[in-house]
């Protein structure tokens, strides 16, 4: 993960989305079906573009780059450096992608995706330069660390049980806080068995590995060497998976708003829930695996918070850019509509995670799976819960003008993202009494706040008029009014009929009222999916209804 302030903001997406095919399709060469991670635009996306290298060749290109750049901008010029959060998905593209490499393609891919303990095998990545010390393990899962070299962790044994403090915390912190949390009392499924693997620790327990990833500008990956992932025969996306986190998160390497245990409690908390995931469809949409994987980490740390700087790439700093866009640092900012989701369908008091880990059981592409992609997987979820997904789209929309009214942490929301962009604002009074008619056009999945103010001369009885054109019912256009009192901020919906129109009125008194706030909604979620190899979007496709007209006026009553 990412863990510095988002001050490079990738450039162009050279790749499609990882989906799960749809129920009851014969399966694709599953090479040709990888949503590749989003990439800047520069010389290898261009190779990939033109053909001069496959998407398995491209995979393995882009995966070198997280440890050999120089030979990779060597070969094709100007290749950009990748971002430190990237490196569990460009290595799961690769191990995707590499069932179409042969010959020392194939053995340069499986190299990269190499476990430290492979040593000489893993010249590559992150391969242990000394044997390894007897691996600590639990129940679940196996720690992995060395004694020597820049990989091993402080020595120190206080406790003098013979294991340095630092691998104690480790696995204290996968075991009893991050397993406990994310499987133990959230339900998720453990990790796949890798039993399988060449080299799986000694045991089908996940294996988490202490290295020094540091030195390469890493938190923390999580990847998989699962057979399965290289046998065409097989037609499912499970997969196993093997940990590596950094062997001490020091401050002079890591310069983000966590280091230390807290850098290990928060890295661990997000990348072992990709080890979550891959045991569910490691091909899943990017922006829901990375959201997700992100809105985890808040759950099992909420006195952490290091997620909360992606809020300045998410619906809250920029509604109009629709949920499921995966690139630009919104596959992580996101991470607040599941959290808006856990705050819906909990109580007052108490939110509920499981409607996530509802979602990820939609999503499920092992054996016996649904294996719905991503946004199909959310609506299902929502749906059974009694309720829309695009009621509930709108009511996230109104929930973000006002962040600090809805949310638990809100108040803290709104600090980091500042105020809500609106896309227009006006004052109602005795000099102008009608907004005229305002139009927009609203892609998919996104908002757009309009502020109405009672300005001079409005009575202590007057309403406000509120009348929307929106599109046909069918592409599910939503409209609400957020009263923003001096008492408090009350929401109204504005029913919308099937042609998209509706109107209604509210008290609008000087007195009382600071503003009302009109959120118009796309909250459409109908897809051409498979279709597009270059969407940033859900299931390598394109929304049906982006680019949908809305228009309103409001007028002062009195």
């Amino acid at each position: 993960m990412k863990r510095y302030a988002l001050g490079v903001l990738l450039l162009a997406l050279s790749g499609v989305m990882a989906a799960a095919m749809p129920a009851g399709a014969a399966p694709a060469p599953r090479h040709s079906q990888v949503q590749l991670t989003p990439a800047h635009n520069d010389a290898l996306t261009r190779a990939l573009k033109t053909g001069r290298l496959t998407k398995a060749e491209y995979s393995l290109q882009r995966a070198k780059t997280l440890f050999r750049l120089d030979e990779v901008r060597d070969r094709f010029g100007a290749v950009a450096r990748p971002d430190p959060e990237e490196a569990t998905f460009l290595l799961r593209d690769l191990a995707l992608t590499k069932i179409g490499l042969s010959g020392q393609a194939r053995r340069e891919a499986r190299s990269l995706l190499a476990r430290p303990t492979d040593g000489a095998a893993d010249p590559v990545a992150l391969g242990y330069r000394t044997s390894e010390a007897p691996p600590v393990c639990t129940t679940n899962l196996c720690i992995h660390y060395v004694t020597s070299t820049s990989d091993a962790p402080d020595p120190t044994d206080n406790n003098g049980n013979g294991v340095p403090d630092y691998v104690d915390a480790a696995k204290n912190v996968f075991q009893n806080e991050v397993w406990a949390t994310e499987i133990g009392a959230y339900g998720y499924r453990p990790p796949k068995s890798d039993s399988s693997s060449p080299n799986n620790g000694g045991n089908g327990k996940i294996d988490i590995y202490l290295a020094d990833v540091g030195a390469d500008g890493l938190y923390g990956l999580c990847t998989s060497d699962d057979p399965n992932l290289e046998n065409p025969s097989y037609p499912y996306f499970d997969a196993s998976a093997y940990c590596v986190v950094d062997d001490d998160f020091a401050a002079d390497q890591y310069g983000g708003t966590a280091t230390g245990i807290r850098a290990l409690q928060v890295t661990a908390a997000h990348e072992f829930f990709h080890a979550i995931q891959f045991a569910y469809d490691i091909s899943e949409d990017v922006w829901f695996m990375e959201n997700t994987a992100t809105w985890v980490e808040d759950e099992v740390y909420d006195d952490i918070n290091d997620n909360y700087q992606y809020l300045l790439a998410s619906a809250l700093s920029n509604p109009a850019k629709p949920l499921d866009y995966g690139a630009d640092f919104f596959q992580y900012g996101n991470w607040i509509f599941f959290r808006f989701l856990s705050e819906h369908f909990g109580s007052s008091s108490v939110h509920d995670p499981s409607i996530v880990r509802q979602a990820w059981e939609q999503a499920d592409s092992a054996p016996g799976g649904p294996d719905r992609y991503s946004l199909e997987a959310v609506r299902k979820a929502i749906g059974s819960r009694g309720e829309s997904i695009a009621d509930v789209f709108a009511h996230f929309g109104a929930a973000n003008f006002k962040p600090q009214s809805f949310y638990e942490e809100g108040t803290s929301y709104a600090g980091v993202v500042g105020p809500p962009p609106v896309s227009g604002s006006f004052v109602l009074g005795s000099s102008s009494t009608n907004t005229g008619t305002v139009t927009k056009r609203l892609d998919h999945l996104s908002n757009r706040f309009f502020e109405l103010k009672p300005g001079s001369g409005v009575s202590d009885g007057a309403r406000l008029r509120v009348v929307v054109d929106g599109p046909r019912a069918s592409t599910a256009p939503r409209a609400t009014l957020v009263v923003v009192k001096t008492s408090g901020t009350v929401r109204k919906n504005l029913v919308l009929d099937a042609a998209g129109d509706g109107r209604t009125s509210v008290s609008f008194s000087k007195a009382s009222v600071k503003k009302v706030v009109l959120v118009l909604t796309n909250a459409s979620t109908r897809y051409n999916c498979w279709v597009n190899a270059d969407s940033p979007f859900s299931c390598r496709g394109f929304s049906k209804d982006d680019g949908r007209t809305f228009s309103f006026t409001a007028r002062l009553l009195q």
